[in-house]
């Protein structure tokens, strides 16, 4: 997994890698102009516990040329791209060829997080086995990608969002009027289908798993409520998952989601249909998870708003 390091300064190497591009009529090189991008979590992604975008303190970012097929920077032999995050913001000075157009692409994470790899920022693979419940907070991940910025010297602002849904397992109680208080040590979460690879530049999950169904240890939440509806549910268990989208025109899918939940009596499995998922969407699956037969019901949140 890629390293932490602190701000670099792109004007030697996009100096470099303009060489071929618009020279200055005086000195042969290309004019170059500073310019400022604040990069940000909207502050309404911000979260306690689980799905805390605040744990995210870094961002990779590269710049590619206007056609996104030569990637300027990084170069061969520079410094690692990456910048750290401070209460959600992070701020790059990048130095760009004046006159000229790029494409920016930037992705934020925990840096401890070794989830997520990639040749470039094109296309970010994930690793689901390294996802365990007792690191709950360390895979909220958010990405952008600046299209047709123009080197002018004018600050920008970005804006990152989750390329991940977000299913989760609320129950609403805890307790059973025969087994008494429940204690969860465990669970597993099995999807019908779950993307491995997200593309920045389209938006979308891509290169589903081959036997079209994914199991993971889902975060095990402790006391802490979710309101869905107007009401609080006991939140037991989250994953983020890539959604398998097709196209951009069909954001969402219908998945088959089972929870499976180690509790102190016993495992209990809930097996739940047509579930929607959407990427930066939060799924919920409400009701008395650990009664057979149970009645449950899906609730789906847009921007993972609603936390307490």
């Amino acid at each position: 997994m890629k390293k932490l390091f602190g701000i670099v300064a792109l004007a030697a190497g996009l100096l470099m890698a303009g060489s071929c591009q618009k020279e200055s009529s005086k000195s042969g090189d290309p004019e170059t102009v500073q310019m400022a991008f604040r990069v940000e979590i909207p502050s309404e992604a911000v979260t306690r516990g689980v799905s805390d975008a605040e744990n995210v303190d870094v961002v990779y970012y590269e710049v590619w040329n206007e056609t996104f097929d030569e990637l300027l920077f990084p170069y061969p032999g520079s410094a690692e791209n990456s910048a750290r995050v401070s209460d959600c913001v992070a701020e790059i000075m990048i130095d760009l060829v004046k006159d000229q157009k790029f494409q920016l692409v930037f992705w934020a994470q925990n840096s401890s997080c070794n989830a997520y790899s990639w040749t470039d920022l094109k296309a970010i693979d994930v690793d689901y086995s390294k996802f365990t419940a007792d690191q709950k907070d360390i895979y909220d991940a958010f990405y952008a990608v600046l299209p047709d910025v123009e080197g002018d010297g004018t600050a920008k602002s970005v804006y990152l969002y989750r390329p991940f849904a977000q299913v989760n397992f609320c129950a609403s109680s805890l307790s059973t009027s025969t087994l008494g208080d429940i204690t969860l040590s465990g669970n597993t979460v099995t999807v019908s289908e779950v993307a491995t690879r997200f593309n920045t530049r389209t938006g979308l999950g891509e290169v589903p798993v081959q036997d079209k169904s994914f199991s993971t240890e889902a975060a095990l939440v402790e006391d802490q409520t979710i309101e869905v509806g107007g009401t609080d549910f006991h939140w037991v268990a989250m994953n983020y998952l890539l959604v398998p989208c097709p196209s951009a025109d069909k954001p969402a899918v219908n998945l088959t989601v089972t929870g499976e939940f180690l509790t102190n009596f016993g495992t209990v499995i809930q097996s739940v249909p047509n579930v929607p998922i959407q990427r930066n969407y939060r799924t919920n699956i409400v009701g008395d998870l650990f009664t057979a037969g149970a009645n449950l019901r899906i609730e789906v949140i847009p921007g993972f708003t609603g936390d307490k």
